[in-house]
């Protein structure tokens, strides 16, 4: 455990002195700055506006920064030639790629709640009042946000920067699409009715079930056994992928 979290320490810091980091959380902090000046112009719609912008904002931005420092996790590594100095210690793969993953968790943790006092704050200001879906809201996207962490982690073993943010990036789209998808597929494409087509569906991931931002935007209660149960969703996929990265970590021969 001491050698996990080292390694989630020295992830965390090297995380938060990144540039991309810093750019892309001083341009979410601006973005949600700028749905205060766009709340104020449109007349009776400032808090809604607000409170869309900024829940979006909180969302999409940590999967920018969850991708964008997540590639580079194990390459750089790899770039750097370090990985043999630490896999040369008494340090297994399994323990550094969970003490990756810890420590992007911790990064993304802190953005999530320093954003969401930003956002609470502009949200006051305009009058708002920050009910309790929204920190419902806010506890699944970070759940969310994990199972991105553990996806990225899992393609910056197999593959390079670029092409594992793309992988990523494609990931989220289509987790976030799955619904409609099947929606569309069962209405008009009665070709893709198949078992495999089935199969597809069911086992890839649905990240709309961790996506309450409307639900706090108009009002709508969610129940606790509903979060409790994306968490669990949550928990087993990141358990899953993470587990996969080790597998595929543990085969790499770094000679």
């Amino acid at each position: 455990m001491r050698r996990i979290l080292a390694i989630a320490r020295n992830t965390f810091r090297e995380a938060i002195r990144d540039r991309i980091f810093h750019s892309l959380f001083g341009f979410a902090v601006l973005v949600l700055f700028g749905s205060l000046v766009l709340g104020y112009v449109t007349v009776g719609e400032n808090a809604r506006i607000v409170m869309n912008v900024g829940m979006a904002s909180i969302h999409l931005f940590g999967v920018l920064i969850a991708i964008s420092v997540g590639t580079g996790l194990v390459y750089k590594e790899m770039a750097k030639r370090t990985i043999f100095t630490l896999l040369a210690k008494p340090l297994a793969r399994h323990q550094f790629l969970i003490g990756k993953y810890v420590g992007l968790g911790l990064v993304l943790a802190v953005q999530l709640v320093f954003m969401t006092a930003v956002f609470q704050g502009l949200f006051s200001a305009v009058g708002g009042w920050v009910s309790l879906l929204t920190y419902q809201a806010v506890f699944l996207i970070f759940v969310e946000l994990m199972v991105i962490t553990a996806v990225v982690l899992l393609f910056s073993t197999v593959t390079s920067p670029f092409t594992g943010g793309i992988l990523s990036l494609l990931f989220f789209v289509i987790g976030h699409s799955i619904g409609e998808l099947q929606k569309y597929t069962v209405t008009y494409a009665t070709h893709t009715k198949s078992p495999a087509w089935k199969v597809a569906f069911a086992i890839f991931p649905d990240l709309e079930r961790f996506n309450l931002k409307e639900n706090a935007l108009y009002g709508l209660p969610v129940s606790w056994s509903f979060v409790g149960q994306s968490v669990a969703y949550g928990a087993l996929l990141s358990a899953v992928f993470v587990l996969a990265a080790t597998a595929v970590f543990h085969r790499r021969d770094f000679t």
